[in-house]
């Protein structure tokens, strides 16, 4: 199910040992993330693992999918370098592949499927735009630009974000909007909120929102995806 890849992947990506529930409005309980960070000065390492869960399970042939992001880290900003994407469900393979090539700007794809343990497709590709970002380094480099940036709306490009022209825009707050909004959501008001704005198939009229409440460490206690078809209103919330 992309649309919980999506939510999940996005939701906090920059500290380590997190786990998050996800639940949809619609039919409860959809999804399970588990995050872990290792990183030093220079380099970094993310791992991510979603399963599906509830009756998500069932409609997704029991999806578990594993991320890893490889990189450099330079000035307080994310570079990748590898990004990696498994996913498996009951009789089928998925493996995709991201490469990044700094010196010529460019991003090679490979992708890869299998069916009943036979592989059906393999393709190579360059994307057609050059990017520092894949989807987990994405929150922690917006966070980063956080600490400088003006209050506004901005535009990212991000790697495994192509289906979606590759452009995700976000907003940053103003210290009152993001008082109010975390005020709303019963949160303690000295956080921060960011929100994404994209266009995505899953929404109901092919565009939507996911909005982030963080606490004044800049952690994600909770993430807000709205209007998806079949499950509504989705919600990732911090348990671990």
């Amino acid at each position: 199910m992309k649309k919980l890849s999506l939510l999940l992947l996005l939701s906090s990506l920059m500290h380590a040992q997190i786990t998050y529930i996800a639940k949809a409005s619609l039919i409860g309980e959809i999804g399970r993330v588990f995050i872990s960070e290792k990183k030093d000065k220079k380099h970094y390492q993310i791992d991510v693992e979603i399963k599906a869960t509830g009756l998500a399970k069932s409609m997704s042939g029991n999806l578990v999918e594993h991320h890893t992001s490889k990189g450099f880290i330079k000035k307080g900003e994310y570079y990748a370098q590898k990004y990696r994407i498994q996913k498996r469900t009951k009789n089928k393979r998925y493996f995709k592949e991201y490469t990044f090539d700094y010196k010529r700007k460019k991003i090679t794809k490979i992708s890869k499927k299998w069916k009943e343990e036979k592989l059906s497709y393999t393709h190579k590709s360059t994307l057609k735009y050059f990017s520092q970002n894949d989807l987990l380094t994405l929150y922690h480099n917006i966070i980063h630009f956080k600490a400088d940036g003006k209050r506004g709306q901005y535009t990212i490009k991000s790697a495994g974000a192509e289906q979606g022209d590759s452009k995700l825009r976000f907003t940053l707050y103003s210290k009152k909007q993001n008082k109010k909004m975390l005020q709303e959501m019963g949160m303690a008001q000295d956080g921060d909120v960011l929100k994404l704005f994209m266009k995505r198939g899953f929404f109901s009229d092919g565009k939507g929102s996911l909005t982030f409440f963080m606490d004044n460490k800049e952690v994600t206690r909770k993430a807000v995806l709205k209007s998806v078809k079949i499950l509504g209103t989705v919600t990732a919330k911090r348990v671990q």
